[in-house]
């Protein structure tokens, strides 16, 4: 599990499965180590059956997209990571303020949920729950660190094979 945390608000991310080439994560939002969602209010169906209730799913090709995000943000960049279907989606920028060292530079993080993810939504759309939280650089690489290892340990068990550092 990498949490992404700021206070008592966090964005879970965990490896879920692999299948066909494609990583699925399960993820959810957190309050003081609680979900923020309503696990009776998030979707379950065939697809949603193989995951914990509670949380949502995103997923992405084997070649794990979300860390060169990640590294970019690292290196003062704005980056967006984008699951493939169903959509989800963390957004990351800096909020640099004259005087600031590369330790307490702020990052604002959102992760956008579609609401597809809710009971009796049927269909993509524009509406989203937004999870929104304000990071150190800190925060950023100790959620990268956990990240990395979540999904190194995660493909050699799904996979076999073993991952260097990403």
């Amino acid at each position: 599990m990498a949490l992404l945390t700021n206070d008592n608000l966090a964005l879970e991310v965990n490896c879920h499965t692999a299948e066909h080439g494609w990583v699925i994560y399960t993820v959810r939002f957190l309050i003081n180590g609680q979900s923020i969602i309503n696990p009776a209010v998030i979707k379950r169906s065939a697809d949603y059956d193989r995951i914990t209730p509670g949380y949502m799913m995103a997923e992405e090709d084997m070649r794990g997209s979300l860390f060169p995000v990640l590294d970019a943000v690292l290196n003062g960049r704005h980056a967006v990571w984008s699951s493939d279907e169903p959509h989800f989606v963390l957004s990351l920028q800096h909020c640099p303020w004259e005087g600031a060292d590369d330790n307490s530079r702020i990052i604002l993080a959102e992760a956008h949920a579609d609401a597809y993810f809710l009971e009796g939504r049927d269909y993509f759309g524009s509406d989203a729950l937004v999870l929104r939280m304000s990071l150190a650089k800190s925060d950023l690489v100790r959620f990268r660190d956990e990240l990395n290892e979540e999904y190194s340990a995660f493909i050699a068990r799904e996979m076999g094979v073993e991952v260097r550092d990403l």
